[in-house]
Parts: structure tokens; C-alpha cells; sequence
């Protein structure tokens, strides 16, 4: 008996560890920051230094859409604590999704013992729960908050019904479409009014938000200004943008299908938990450009329902599915995490940064700006730098002010520096004819950093 104990303590160590290291584990290095990443950044080191409470949080790059500040708020702790480096977002994402993913293995204990072991494993490598997992963004923090409001309805007691409401109500203010699914989890509530009076509150802090600040900033937004993506033609290429999501493989549906046909035979209130994924299928397709992150919130859905319990030759077929999801990710998984260091992540975008402040402040430099030129980002004022910079307060000059600059960082990949000075962008007609006082290339990459004075 004490042997067992040992044993299955030593097992659960082993899973918390292989949980820390797939989602640590080069993390800096392996997360792409860009734009969007950059913005959100600014915005809660802002919001801390000025201790602004607001409901506007991320903004498409069009503007159409504006998403609550929810996850700003959930990340800012990590963010503070590790100096609000580009990096620090994302290890706030990461522990809360660790947290989720904890909930989802006990959950599946309780649900259906016998497929615990290959669930653990299929959770640590399933690659879109990987990939949410290490990315700060609003959207992927939807599945932490579906396992906690599913967790929560499992014990049927109303306060935890009440409170499980909330929790799936607030996915709503992480991504618009998460409503959808989120909302019918109410089936699969004991105590349905007090499910809808949780969940009710988060949408009424978006109407009452929307109220006080017109002409509106959430889905009034959208509705006053049309700016909606909707269209009336089902679009097809939704449900493979879905299936590959949610897969990898989509053949691996076949798999599944014993499973849906029990159901409807045998068991359908399994159904229930269908009823999210197909409704999220549904609503995607009628979205002109569906996208991968758009079916996040039928990831928990999903998995809930292959972990239900089945009987006679239905409950061997779980663990094959298990077995071949497993597969099928494992090889793309792996090469996410130990893969060549992609050109745009935060660790060169730090590093980048880190050498430009340096030497701003080894020359004591008053005017300098800076542009990303002849290389593989399409963003030529260099936009996320700015943000880092920003962050670091270190002042450059604005993209307005390039005719005033009498410094210009130019962040490239290109080795030749007359093909460079002959760069038809602005920045580098003004400073075609500069003296070139610094540069220096950043190790591990090719990316290259040249100062160039205008006198």
C-alpha cells in the first residue's frame, strides 16, 4: 500500500514537471511578438503606472473591435513581477493556463479514472492547448475559464453554479464568439436560473460600460458602425479551419465517430456537451475569414465530451482515439518547442531593444529615431520597439519626426550596406548620405543593428 502511495505521488510530480517544462521551456525564445503583442504590453504597463481602471482592453489592428481589459488585468501581476520584459505577459498566460489545465486532469479523474493517464499526456502536448498556453492573448485565456466553470458545475451546489455562470460569462469579455458556446453550457447545469444569473453579470458590466461611454466601444460598436466580418453565405472552409484546430489531423473525426453514434443510441444527454463545439462550428461559418484562435472556445468543450464514460466496446475505442491524438501531435509539438528561434520573437525583439538602449545611452543621444528596413517585418517604423523602448523609458523621436531625428537605428537583415542606403522608404532618403557610427549584428540571428548620424 505504501509502495502504491509512492508511486502514484511520484507520478504526479512527474506530470506537474512535464507541465512546467512544456510550458516554460524556451519560452521567451519560441514566442513571436509583434504588433499586437507590443501594444498590449504599452497598455498595461500603462495602466499600472497611472492605476487605470478601464474596460477598454485590446483593439484589433483595424480598430473594429474593441475587447475588454479582463486579460490586461489577469497577466498585469506577472507582467509587474518580471519587469514588464516582453516575455512577461506570456508567464502570466502560461501560469494561469497551467492552472486550467490542473483542473482539466482532476476533472477527468473524477469523470472517467481509466483514461487519466493518457489524458495527462495528450493535455501536456495537445499542440492548440500548447500554443495557447505560451501566447498572451485575450483569446487564450478562454479554456482556463471554461475548465474552472466546468469544474465548478460538477459539484451542482448553487453558490458554485452561481459562480461557474460568472466564469463563463467573462469569457465573453476574452473573445466575442466565446459567448456562443459558454452560453450553452447551461445545459449541462443543475440549477439553470442561478447558471444565467452568473452569467448574466459580466454581459451587463459590457452594457453598462457601453452606456456611460457613447456612442459605444464593445458590440454597439460593431453594430452602429458595421464594421461586422459576417456574411449570409455559409463559408465552408470554416469547418476545416475548425477540424485542423481542434485535431491536427482531421481524420482523426473517423475516430470519433463510434463515439457519437453511442451516444445518440445509448446516451444522449452526452450530446450536451456537443451542443458548444457544433454551435461554435456553425457561427464561424458565417464569418467571411474564419481563423484558427476563432475556435478556442470548443477546445474544452470538445475534450469534455471525449472524456466521458462509455460502456461495453464503446470505452475501448476512447483510449485509441487518446492514443492516436497523442501521435499526431507529439512530432508538431516538439518541434514548436525545440525548433529553430523564429526571426520575430520576443528574444531578439529584448535583445534588439537592449542593444539600441545601450548605446542611446553610452552616447548620450537627444534625437534618435529608428526604422526596420530590408528584412522580412512589414512593419517599417518598428513599431513593437518603440513599444519596448516606450516601456524602458527610453525616448526616441516619433515616426512624425524623422526630418528633425539626427540618429536613425536601422534594424535589417541585409549585409550590404549600399543596397541599404539605396532603400526607397523615407527614413532612408533622409539618411542616405549618414555616417555610420555604430553596428553590430545580434548573435543567433541576422539580424543586424547600424546607427546612422546625419552630421
Amino acid at each position: 500500500m505504501k509502495s502504491n502511495s509512492i508511486n502514484r505521488y511520484g507520478l504526479v510530480i512527474m506530470v506537474f514537471a512535464l507541465v512546467l517544462f512544456t510550458r516554460f521551456y524556451n519560452l521567451e525564445k519560441q514566442l513571436r511578438f509583434n504588433r499586437d503583442e507590443s501594444s498590449d504590453l504599452v497598455k498595461i504597463h500603462q495602466y499600472w503606472v497611472d492605476k487605470d481602471i478601464t474596460l477598454i482592453g485590446p483593439m484589433s489592428e483595424d480598430g473594429n473591435m474593441v475587447y475588454s481589459s479582463l486579460s490586461y488585468y489577469l497577466i498585469m501581476p506577472f507582467a509587474l513581477l518580471f519587469n514588464f520584459t516582453p516575455v512577461s505577459p506570456t508567464i502570466g498566460n502560461a501560469f494561469i493556463s497551467i492552472v486550467g489545465l490542473l483542473i482539466l486532469i482532476i476533472t477527468t479523474y473524477l469523470t472517467n479514472k481509466r483514461l487519466t493517464y493518457l489524458a495527462c499526456l495528450l493535455l501536456v502536448i495537445w499542440y492548440p492547448y500548447l500554443l495557447s498556453s505560451r501566447w498572451a492573448w485575450n483569446p487564450n485565456l478562454i479554456p482556463a475559464l471554461m475548465a474552472g466553470g466546468y469544474f465548478l458545475l460538477m459539484s451542482k451546489k448553487n453558490l458554485l453554479t452561481l459562480l461557474a455562470g460568472v466564469l463563463f460569462g467573462f469569457t465573453s469579455h476574452l473573445h466575442y464568439l466565446a459567448i456562443i458556446p459558454s452560453a450553452l453550457f447551461l445545459f449541462s447545469a443543475k440549477n439553470k436560473i442561478l447558471f444565467i444569473l452568473g452569467f448574466s453579470i459580466p454581459i451587463l458590466i459590457f452594457l453598462t460600460f457601453d452606456f456611460f461611454h457613447p456612442p459605444g466601444l464593445f458590440l454597439s460598436r460593431t453594430i452602429l458602425y458595421k464594421q461586422s466580418s459576417a456574411t449570409l453565405d455559409f463559408n465552408f472552409e470554416a469547418l476545416s479551419v475548425g477540424l485542423k484546430f481542434l485535431l491536427t489531423r482531421a481524420w482523426i473525426l473517423i475516430c470519433c465517430l463510434p463515439l457519437l453514434v453511442n451516444d445518440i443510441r445509448f446516451n444522449r444527454k452526452n450530446l450536451l456537451l456537443l451542443t458548444p463545439v457544433l454551435s461554435l462550428f456553425i457561427a464561424v461559418g458565417f464569418i467571411k475569414s474564419p481563423q484558427g484562435h476563432y475556435f478556442i472556445g470548443a477546445l474544452i468543450p470538445w475534450y469534455l465530451w471525449l472524456i466521458l464514460p462509455r460502456e461495453k466496446i464503446w470505452r475501448w475505442v476512447q483510449p485509441i482515439i487518446f492514443f492516436l491524438m497523442v501521435v499526431i501531435n507529439l512530432p508538431v509539438s516538439l518541434n514548436y518547442l525545440f525548433g529553430k528561434i523564429p526571426d520575430d520573437s520576443a528574444y531578439f525583439a529584448k535583445r534588439i531593444t537592449n542593444i539600441i538602449a545601450q548605446d542611446i545611452i553610452d552616447n548620450e543621444l537627444k534625437n534618435p529615431n529608428l526604422a526596420v528596413l530590408q528584412s522580412n517585418d512589414i512593419n517599417s517604423f518598428g513599431v513593437k520597439y518603440r513599444d519596448i523602448l516606450l516601456v524602458n523609458d527610453v525616448r526616441i523621436r516619433s515616426i512624425d519626426e524623422y526630418s528633425v531625428s539626427d540618429n536613425l537605428y536601422v534594424i535589417t537583415q541585409e549585409g550590404d550596406d549600399k543596397l541599404l542606403r539605396g532603400d526607397p522608404s523615407v527614413q532612408m532618403r533622409l539618411f542616405n548620405t549618414g555616417v555610420i557610427r555604430f553596428d553590430q549584428t545580434v548573435s543567433g540571428s541576422n539580424w543586424r543593428i547600424i546607427r546612422f548620424d546625419r552630421y
